[in-house]
């Protein structure tokens, strides 16, 4: 018998650091931004989870 792990998973609306991949940053800007766990992504559009970030007032995806 096979038992379920649970330690992958994140707790909604917990604070997160979302990396902000290479191409997408300049020279001094921030490796990482704060944000908002709030889901999972849905499997047939966007794969990964879904963040809130308030400053921006914006919900977007990151898979890292």
């Amino acid at each position: 018998s096979h038992k379920t792990q649970g330690n992958h998973l994140k707790a909604f609306r917990s604070p997160s650091f979302v990396y902000i991949s290479k191409d997408k940053q300049k020279k001094f800007d921030d490796h990482a931004i704060e944000a908002i766990f709030i889901g999972y992504g849905d499997t047939f559009s966007k794969k990964g989870y879904q963040f809130f970030n308030p400053d921006f007032s914006k919900i977007f995806f990151g898979c890292n």
